[in-house]
């Protein structure tokens, strides 16, 4: 093939590869479109067009190694690891200046392919449809505390953590890091100030995950005491704020964030 005069990646293609816990074939189609790119992810297929110029896959992929990696994050957050994960196969490359043609050769555009993922399946659970890129960009999921939360909370999800043991975890991680970042030893004050967290949605996290619990609890105070169903549900969420919110604040250190408070959490 000969050189390209102005080489453009037009589109990078992902497979989405998971373990035998799930499958999506039955999920819908998937089409999301922001300021970076446009997605259509279908038969576990994922193709992003990028919105930029770049001349080689490798410039693209890495203009996009951020929206994959928090898309891989959030999916993480939701329903634990190895649920959701992208695998970059392959690149189609037009060229934009071709030079003309010997009589009888038609210009092509090329695709640059990666080895395609083989992947044994034994699927268990249908998913009606595929994870949804977080709905901002503004995550920072390399950030440690984020991370320290994320290991546990997917501990949790492989039923390797108790939920009362995680969600006191992740609580208290936010509360020495918050602490850190404005220099005081008020926890759920620094918390809120930092991560915009309201001191009573820390209380009641912090009451369920130390009073309740039964056979799994934390403390012994939790010993007589069973979750309910829907205190198991609130715990769930908030730690899955909690740890979206410190990807979040990491991303942005100096920004407004909105306030996250008990209204955001399911019903007690």
């Amino acid at each position: 093939m000969r050189p390209m005069n102005d080489p453009h990646v037009t589109a990078l293609h992902y497979w989405v590869e998971h373990d035998d816990s799930v499958d999506y074939d039955i999920a819908v189609p998937l089409c999301h479109e922001d300021e970076l790119v446009k997605v259509h992810l279908e038969k576990r297929e994922l193709t992003l067009h990028p919105k930029e110029h770049y001349a080689s896959s490798q410039e693209a992929r890495e203009a996009v190694a951020g929206f994959i990696r928090n898309w891989e994050f959030d999916a993480t957050v939701e329903a634990g690891s190895r649920q959701f994960e992208l695998k970059y196969m392959y690149a189609d490359i037009i060229d934009r200046k071709p030079a003309p043609s010997p009589p009888g050769v038609v210009n092509a555009s090329m695709s640059a392919r990666a080895g395609f993922p083989k992947v044994s399946l034994h699927l268990t659970v249908g998913k009606a449809k595929y994870p949804s890129p977080p709905a901002r960009l503004e995550l920072d999921s390399s950030n440690p505390t984020a991370l320290a939360m994320l290991s546990r909370l997917d501990r949790y999800h492989q039923g390797r953590e108790t939920l009362a043991a995680m969600s006191y975890f992740c609580l208290t991680v936010m509360w020495d890091s918050a602490k850190i970042a404005k220099g005081t030893t008020s926890a759920m004050q620094a918390v809120r100030d930092y991560y915009a967290i309201t001191p009573n949605l820390q209380g009641r996290v912090s009451d369920l995950s130390t009073n309740r619990g039964g056979g799994e609890a934390r403390k012994g105070t939790g010993l007589q005491r069973e979750f309910t169903n829907e205190e198991r549900g609130f715990l769930l969420a908030a730690v899955k704020a909690f740890t979206r919110r410190a990807a979040e604040r990491a991303a942005s250190p100096d920004a407004n964030l909105r306030m996250i408070t008990m209204a955001d959490m399911p019903p007690l």
